[in-house]
């Protein structure tokens, strides 16, 4: 989707053409398809409070990383042209975060089912804090791709991480209710995000992208920190 831009002028109607045939087209398969649907059970309700009460740490790392997610969404193209690159540039430094987060989502995940899962979205976030923070000396070039792919690859995956964690502390049955929940809440996150960006960008220049993309992952280690000392896990057998 990022590399598109270099088929079309982003100013005009064909991209937007482009991907409305491509959506259509994602429905063929499954029209064809001999599958039945699944029988509709009648989901558990689960309040915000409850979820709140049983799994904070699930609902911060979720609207952090839709924070971290809006942010680099909706205001890194703005950064990117702002620090002077051209259109396939910019195709490419999105591009570069969405490998990088296609490639780590499973060894992340994998590697979640098998320690603790608060230390892996602890020391995940800690690295997209790092890597965020190298952004601030990057400039147009490779840096600023490897930059971008370690981003990706570390904060994409915490959305995965938020739901898996999530589903340790509740039971089974409350499943579909927690996950609309972690989806508003991510929502509202992404709205927030490209907000407090544009404000930090407005007032101390187009670097403050990266700064946002600092605090949103850094909030989320540094609570993560704390509930790992004050609170035991489940154990990973669980």
């Amino acid at each position: 989707g990022q590399l598109l831009l270099n088929v079309a002028d982003p100013g005009s109607f064909e991209l937007f053409v482009i991907a409305s045939v491509l959506v259509s087209l994602s429905l063929v398969p499954m029209a064809l398809s001999e599958a039945s649907a699944p029988p509709i059970h009648r989901p558990e309700p689960l309040p915000f409070r409850t979820l709140w009460a049983t799994v904070p740490t699930g609902i911060i790392t979720m609207f952090f990383s839709g924070v971290a997610a809006g942010a680099m969404f909706a205001m890194g193209s703005v950064y990117a042209s702002d620090i002077g690159m051209t259109t396939a540039q910019i195709s490419l430094f999105f591009s570069a975060a969405l490998v990088g987060s296609v490639l780590f989502q499973v060894p992340i995940g994998s590697l979640s089912d098998r320690v603790p899962r608060r230390g892996v979205i602890f020391v995940v976030a800690l690295v997209a804090t790092v890597a965020s923070f190298a952004g601030l000396s990057t400039s147009v070039g490779w840096p600023a791709l490897v930059v971008m792919f370690a981003i990706g690859s570390t904060s994409f995956p915490l959305y995965s991480l938020a739901i898996a964690y999530t589903n340790d502390w509740i039971e089974p049955g409350q499943r579909v209710g927690a996950s609309a929940l972690l989806v508003m809440v991510s929502g509202v996150g992404a709205v927030v995000g490209p907000l407090a960006a544009a404000l930090l960008m407005s007032a101390f220049g187009a670097s403050a992208f990266f700064w946002s993309l600092v605090f949103a992952h850094g909030l989320i280690a540094v609570y993560l920190g704390y509930r790992i000392i004050a609170r035991d896990p489940v154990p990973v057998d669980e």
